[in-house]
């Protein structure tokens, strides 16, 4: 046990009598092993030769690690009220608003409440994310530390593009910035509600503005650099330009009118019609002021 909570069991039945704290490696007879390192005064749990979970015994605190990166990322806050096994398959409170699940297939779950929301993949070291109607969607690139990307602080993604993520606990949803300054409004492009399904994005100059329709629950990430259908309607898609931080809004089998564009920076809308490209729009325009699909929402 740690230094909060009770005794738990560390091992399955028919275990042998060898001291599990004498820091070498124990077979827990679950597809698990366990060493104890009293120098740190914490517990170690593999699962073959992939080290996974350890137990800060002081502080009472979960930690895991994937196979890529092996930073030992915080899985639960400090005095947890989970001491019994927390790879074990079943669900545990981690004792900061969120609830853990390792599976079988080495991947672990985090929800809120009865609702998923992250998964990590520890072979290939990535974050997933979810809705409450949608499929698994890669989040991260491969390679990312297992630190919870939950927690609220801002994440590198490890994309081709420098993408950084902020997860909001107390609103559910998430934002991506082109800036690793937690305190730069400006460089925000895009926020999604994982409660309502609702993609919105942001210029230099304004606020968060509608992109997509309030009940788009897939949550792959406009910002990607492909085209992504944007109005439910398959009638206008939508590309972001990371290198130009600027968008193209393209009509689709059934929207009739123009192409639109708009500059992140410095706030311009642009249209490119039969009389050729003009601009329409700013500069200091926000996103709202010229939405190609804004009579949907």
């Amino acid at each position: 046990m740690g230094n909060s909570g009770g005794w738990n069991y560390l091992t399955g039945a028919n275990v042998s009598a060898d001291f599990v704290g004498d820091s070498d490696w124990h077979d827990l007879t679950d597809g698990w092993a366990y060493a104890y390192d009293i120098s740190v005064d914490s517990g170690y749990f593999k699962i073959g030769e992939a080290r996974r979970f350890s137990y800060g015994y002081g502080p009472s605190q979960w930690f895991h690690t994937g196979n890529i990166n092996t930073y030992w990322g915080a899985l639960s806050g400090e005095n947890c009220p989970t001491t019994d096994f927390i790879g074990d398959g079943g669900w545990y409170d981690l004792g900061n608003g969120w609830n853990y699940q390792h599976v079988g297939g080495d991947s672990g779950y985090f929800k809120i409440g009865d609702a998923l929301q992250f998964s990590y993949f520890y072979v290939q070291s990535q974050w997933f994310h979810t809705t409450i109607h949608s499929d698994w969607i890669a989040l991260s690139g491969t390679g990312l530390s297992a630190q919870f990307i939950g927690d609220g602080q801002w994440y590198n993604l490890g994309l081709s593009n420098a993408w950084w993520y902020h997860y909001d606990l107390g609103g559910r949803c998430g934002y991506w910035s082109r800036s690793a300054d937690p305190n730069d409004y400006v460089s925000q492009r895009f926020y999604y509600s994982y409660t309502f399904g609702l993609w919105q994005h942001k210029g230099n100059y304004g606020d968060f503005n509608h992109l997509g329709k309030e009940g788009w629950w897939d949550p792959t990430f406009l910002g990607d650099g492909n085209n992504h259908w944007v109005d439910g309607n398959d009638n206008w898609e939508y590309m972001y330009y990371y290198s130009d931080d600027q968008a193209l809004w393209t009509p689709g089998r059934t929207a009739w009118g123009n192409q639109y564009q708009y500059n992140y920076v410095p706030g311009e809308w642009w249209k490119s019609d039969s009389a050729g490209v003009h601009r329409i729009h700013g500069p200091g325009a926000t996103t709202e002021e010229e939405n190609p699909v804004g009579y949907w929402y």
